[in-house]
């Protein structure tokens, strides 16, 4: 399986395709835009692939989607997405 990881750095936010870093994005949805078009040509190419973000706890959690219909639509677990605070902190919002 391929894995596609979403992960905050002081930079801004990267994507990792199996470990290794593929290019940094200002924002949370540009990397997890580019990180969702990487993993799906990876499965239009019959390879399995997980789409991951890192979380404010550190540890890679799934992406999920609202149902196979609204495939496009990325939707965390539990409904938050990682945003950055006025200190550039990450934190989890609604």
């Amino acid at each position: 399986m391929k894995t596609h990881d979403i992960i905050c750095e002081p930079d801004g936010w990267t994507y990792l395709v199996n470990g290794l870093r593929t290019a940094s994005y200002p924002s949370w949805f540009m990397a997890l835009n580019a990180a969702r078009n990487s993993a799906e040509r990876d499965a239009r190419e019959g390879i399995a692939a997980a789409l991951r973000y890192q979380g404010s706890d550190g540890k890679l959690h799934p992406v999920q989607t609202k149902s196979p219909a609204d495939a496009g639509t990325a939707v965390l677990s539990q409904g938050r997405t990682p945003m950055l605070d006025k200190r550039g902190s990450q934190r989890l919002g609604t």
